[in-house]
């Protein structure tokens, strides 16, 4: 069989970028370029076309009706393929595991309702980060193969593997529009990899475009000139995928995570970081609830309403709207949409938990308080509660077995008759996926409460740590573990230091103009030091507060840093008031440890990385670890990070002119956490603090009444520790209930998932919810097998 180039068609439109999905990406963008396509394949019996990303198609369906009918013709007819699977071409670094999850399952379910077809071919032609759990997704969710073109790592045509040894074939594609420079390739590929089989990418993108009947006409004569020697032929990236592994399957392995390309962008527009992660959050603490309240309650479950969010959210985890490269038309109707999220969750959530609250047995003296854990496992955490009181009356916290509990009043704001108070309170032993009640007492007077906190005019102390400020610098002097007997900084005396760089690159997430490829600010940097504000804001039973005011040329930091009672963390909150362009912003803790191991979190996952200075994706958490003690670093909504040594940096903002002016003008609130503790990561159980730090306790004020719940209770409880539950919701096709968990420490273990309800069966599904398997149920108890690094998802359906 003589050797062939397969001519991959197609126009990567982004959603919005440069212009507004309404009304530029519909009817400057889908509307010409999807006609134009249609008019090639009339014209040419032989072209094929390929197209990712349901918005632009739902965009034609619901504006164009006519061009798609005709669309729905030639993708029954096999030219026109639907490519990606995913909702949109969402970036690798920022979306959390579950959401690119949700962009297969709702992509893909949107192609089979509207097309009947089943999307086998992964898609991310212009995304600069791709997770190294992404080829277990795709494989779960009966996606093959990978078409990428950022971050190519030594191989052009490899077996893509995850941690758990699925796989995918991942290809990179030629991108040339000139037709001479195709035989080379062909040659090269045929040398590296033994096929005779290659694939090149034609067709302008962006703004949209394809292939014009003059490029067409242009390989039609090439490849006449190159017969019978060399094939060329027009065809999908399906077709090719099959051609080549009908020739041979013995490909390179990269078990590891893809390489990165504009990693600015991981930091660009920080209120969109913040919002995505948020939302995430909340939505996956609705699902839970609401499924909880399904179940136990027969309320009925919000599953328009949710599906709605989670559209919007995957819609805005496009490329170039979460990495912030758009204009700011284009970030203010992403914010919209987040608004939009929240409003609506918040409503589902706080229903689900009335409902669940209704339902507690809260007779008694007082109040009821009720403080929800929507994670699944048992934690001690802050809680904040708001009340409202009357005149000058005192509140007692008390727990179910009458003992009172310090608590730290943080607002007290009297309107009219009316009282505002908002107090603060340690929450122990909050119950996996569950809650526990606490009492109220208001009565005349004051009260007070013995304090294991103190400050002094440059430190706050609690039982686990002793933090010191310098008064020259305002940086972090000192964190003393009093545990482990551990200075947790170096000698620099400059942990907590803020660090602006000069950054002279562009909002598409450069560091350098007309490099993609640079990894790291080369600009000179600069501690941010001059004449600090140093005062002590709270102590209390429960909080110790110091804060830091800096100013940086037109801009103003206020860093607040605190220690809870009864918790080993040291917590920062940072509220940048910025007002600044072509700089960098980060946070960095330089930090007491030797050529420590360095654990990123990524999506459904972690991973080992060196320490070398390179900017880096990872979620909730970065861990360095040596000679049996480590330190994580947490935080709740930024992306960017570096680890040079052993100093960890967090980068929380950039502000590039051009082509948009994202300069992130304005105020930003951040928080972020240092967590020492003694062995590994995996001992100290990073990837549990990591997730209670984004995830509050919820608290609610309950009247009083019978119930069919008793004052503490768990909805859910998995084990062993190294399995994190992260979905329950209700299934699309079935009767019952969806759970996904996945394996956090790399170890085979056998898991059981606990409930209070009798369990009729269970099933194990792929991502997609097509049962594989049977499940072994024990009364309330389901027992599964977990693979290293494996997501699992089972479906159950309750008596």
């Amino acid at each position: 069989m003589r050797p062939t180039i397969h001519v991959i068609a197609q126009s990567h439109i982004d959603v919005a970028w440069l212009w507004r999905y309404d009304p530029e990406t519909i009817y400057g963008c889908c509307e010409p370029t999807f006609n134009l396509a249609i008019e090639n394949m009339e014209r040419y019996s032989d072209y094929h076309f390929s197209q990712s990303q349901v918005p632009l198609y739902e965009a034609v369906e619901g504006t164009f009706p006519g061009l798609f009918e005709k669309m729905k013709e030639h993708i029954k007819e096999g030219r026109w393929e639907i490519v990606g699977g995913s909702y949109v071409e969402f970036e690798g670094g920022e979306p959390c595991g579950e959401s690119i999850v949700r962009q297969c399952i709702m992509g893909k379910r949107y192609f089979h309702e509207k097309f009947g077809v089943d999307v086998k071919t992964g898609w991310q032609v212009d995304a600069w980060s791709h997770p190294w759990q992404l080829p277990q997704i795709l494989s779960k969710c009966g996606i093959t193969s990978y078409l990428f073109r950022r971050g190519e790592k030594g191989e052009k045509l490899f077996w893509w593997q995850s941690p758990d040894g699925s796989r995918v074939l991942a290809y990179k594609p030629l991108f040339e529009y000139v037709p001479s420079s195709w035989e080379d390739f062909l040659s090269k590929m045929s040398s590296r990899y033994g096929v005779d089989n290659v694939a090149v990418m034609i067709g302008r993108g962006d703004h949209g475009g394809g292939p014009t009947p003059e490029e067409i006409e242009a390989i039609r004569l090439f490849a006449e000139r190159v017969s019978p020697r060399i094939g060329v032929r027009f065809n999908t990236f399906g077709g090719f995928s099959e051609a080549v592994l009908a020739q041979k399957k013995d490909f390179p392995v990269i078990n590891d995570e893809l390489g990165f390309e504009l990693v600015g962008d991981l930091t660009n527009c920080g209120e969109i970081k913040r919002e995505n992660r948020y939302c995430e959050n909340l939505l996956l603490a609705t699902e839970r609830f609401c499924s909880v309240a399904s179940i136990m309650l027969k309320r009925e479950y919000p599953e328009e309403e949710l599906h709605e969010s989670w559209r919007r959210l995957l819609f805005n985890q496009f490329h170039d709207i979460i990495g912030g490269s758009g204009i700011p038309a284009v970030c203010e109707d992403a914010m919209r949409f987040y608004e939009i999220i929240k409003d609506s969750c918040r409503k589902q959530l706080r229903d689900s938990l009335s409902s669940i609250s209704a339902n507690i047995d809260t007779e008694g003296h007082g109040q009821a308080l009720v403080v929800f854990n929507p994670l699944a496992w048992e934690r001690t955490d802050l809680a904040e509660v708001e009340l409202e009181l009357r005149g000058g009356q005192r509140v007692q916290l008390l727990d179910e077995n009458g003992n009172e509990l310090p608590i730290q009043v943080t607002e007290d704001v009297v309107e009219g008759e009316r009282r505002l108070m908002k107090f603060i309170f340690i929450a122990e032993n909050v119950p996996s996926l569950g809650y526990r009640t606490y009492r109220l007492i208001t009565e005349e007077g004051r009260t007070s409460c013995p304090s294991t906190l103190s400050a002094g005019e440059l430190s706050i102390e609690n039982e686990f740590f002793r933090v010191e400020v310098d008064p020259y610098t305002g940086c972090l002097r000192r964190i003393f573990d009093k545990l482990d007997d551990f200075d947790v900084l170096d000698g620099s005396k400059r942990g907590n230091s803020l660090v602006a760089i000069e950054d002279l690159g562009d909002s598409e997430g450069r560091f350098v103009k007309g490099s993609d490829a640079v990894l790291k600010p080369p600009g000179r940097a600069w501690d941010i030091l001059g004449s600090p504000v140093v005062e002590v804001c709270e102590v209390g039973p429960v909080r110790a507060k110091l804060g830091v005011k800096k100013r940086f040329h037109n801009s103003a930091f206020t860093q607040e840093i605190m220690l809870y009672s009864k918790m080993r963390r040291v917590d920062f909150n940072l509220v940048i008031d910025w007002h600044d362009v072509h700089w960098m912003i980060k946070v960095a803790f330089p930090l007491n440890l030797k050529n420590p191991e360095v654990t990123y979190d990524s999506a459904y996952g972690s991973i080992v990385r060196p320490a070398d200075g390179l900017e880096y994706p990872a979620q909730k958490w970065v861990d360095l670890s040596s000679s049996g003690k480590g330190v994580a670093l947490l935080n709740n909504c930024r992306y960017g990070h570096d680890v040079q040594d052993s100093t960890i940096r967090i980068s929380l903002l950039r502000s590039p002119t051009e082509p948009a002016r994202n300069t992130d003008e304005g105020t930003h609130t951040i928080g972020y956490s240092v967590y020492p503790h003694s062995g590994t990561w995996k001992d100290a159980d990073v990837i549990r603090r990591g997730y209670e730090f984004n995830c509050p306790l919820i608290t609610s004020v309950e009247s009083l009444h019978q119930g069919i719940l008793p004052a503490v209770f768990s909805f859910m409880k998995v084990e062993p520790r190294s399995v994190i539950l992260e979905v329950l919701k209700r299934a699309y096709d079935a009767d019952g209930f969806i759970i996904r968990a996945y394996e956090t420490h790399g170890e085979e273990c056998d898991a059981k998932l606990v409930t209070p309800w009798t369990v009729k069966c269970a099933d194990e599904t792929d991502l997609m919810e097509r049962v594989t398997r049977a499940i072994r149920v024990r009364g309330n108890a389901i027992e599964f097998g977990m693979r290293p690094h494996e997501i699992k998802t089972l479906l159950f359906v309750q008596e």
